[in-house]
C-alpha cells in the first residue's frame, strides 16, 4: 500500500481514514472469497486432511471460520432471492438447480 503524507485535496483526516477503512474491507472481502473458494475445492476433492494439517500447523480454527462464512453466504443469498424473486420464481429456481 502506498505511503500517504496526509489527506488528499479536499479531504479531512476522518474522510481519509474512512477511505482507508473501505479499502481494507475490500481487501478482506476479496481474501475471504479466495479462501472460501480454496476450501470449497478442497472439500469437493475430498481432501480434508489438508485443512486438518493447516489447522494444526497454524494453530487456528479454519473450519469454524468456514462454517460461519458459509452460513453468512447462505443468509445473504436467501435475502437476495426473497428480495428479487417471487415465491413462484424461487420454486422455479429450485427445480432448475436440483
Amino acid at each position: 500500500m502506498p505511503c500517504s503524507s496526509g489527506p488528499g485535496p479536499g479531504q479531512t483526516d476522518i474522510q481519509r481514514e474512512d477511505e482507508i477503512r473501505r479499502q481494507h474491507m475490500n481487501v478482506i472481502h476479496i481474501l475471504e472469497a479466495r479462501l472460501c473458494a480454496l476450501l470449497n475445492e478442497i472439500e469437493r476433492r475430498r481432501l480434508p486432511s489438508i485443512i486438518d494439517e493447516a489447522e494444526n500447523q497454524g494453530q487456528i480454527d479454519i473450519r469454524g471460520w468456514w462454517e460461519n462464512h458459509s452460513k453468512n453466504d447462505e443468509q445473504r443469498v436467501r435475502a437476495m432471492m426473497t428480495s428479487h424473486f417471487s415465491k413462484d420464481e424461487i420454486e422455479i429456481l429450485r427445480k432448475i438447480l436440483t
